[in-house]
């Protein structure tokens, strides 16, 4: 048996977004290094060989978050990619696509931007194609990118992806933990601040009086 492992992302939200959030003005989504297992697949083809190359590629994720906690960001970095490098040539598709999610978010929470946008969105297309339009793994990686588009200012290009996770979390949330679903919850409550936020400020421009 294949076990599919993320580092599920959690998010400390930023002060800016409203006030009662805790405050953590050294970046607007912080996550911390948990690894949880998201779903078993059944091994079918492989034998020793696959096995070996399901537990390196575990080893790499677990090593690499045992160096990001520590601050080595470098060698975290290396073990993140030597993991998707093995997943690409040995694994298949849904563990290529939780290994570019990690990597994704490795890369966002260092404030590297491109890097995160383009692992985190190729690994939403292949969710996609892998899942639908409905999979339970797609609100790891909507979460994922409206975050990044939260801690660059790009509320209107993140709103649409946290609409689209929304009614995943509806759907799916009853089935998951407290400690799952809080980083998707923190994302959703702070665009949802934001919008009040500009819907306040609209309407009191236009309760205000002409000059």
């Amino acid at each position: 048996m294949i076990l599919r492992h993320l580092r599920l992302p959690f998010l400390q939200p930023s002060a800016s977004t409203a006030a009662t959030f805790t405050s953590k003005p050294s970046r607007a989504f912080a996550s911390a290094c948990l690894l949880v297992v998201v779903g078993v697949l059944a091994g079918s083809a492989g034998g020793c060989a696959g096995t070996d190359h399901v537990a390196l590629w575990e080893q790499s994720l677990s090593q690499a978050e045992i160096e990001e906690s520590a601050g080595n960001i470098e060698e975290a970095e290396i073990d993140y990619l030597s993991a998707l490098e093995r997943a690409r040539e040995h694994l298949e598709a849904p563990d290529v696509s939780d290994s570019l999610l990690n990597i994704g978010s490795f890369y966002r929470r260092q404030g590297e931007s491109e890097k995160a946008q383009a692992a985190l969105e190729e690994s939403l297309q292949l969710e996609q194609q892998l899942s639908g339009l409905q999979g339970e793994a797609l609100m790891w990686r909507l979460a994922e990118l409206a975050a990044l588009h939260w801690d660059a200012g790009e509320y209107e290009r993140g709103r649409p992806l946290v609409d689209r996770l929304r009614p995943l979390l509806d759907l799916h949330g009853a089935g998951l933990g407290a400690p799952e679903t809080e980083f998707l919850q923190q994302v959703i409550s702070a665009y949802d601040a934001e919008s009040r936020r500009r819907t306040h400020k609209m309407n009191e421009a236009g309760e205000a009086p002409a000059p």
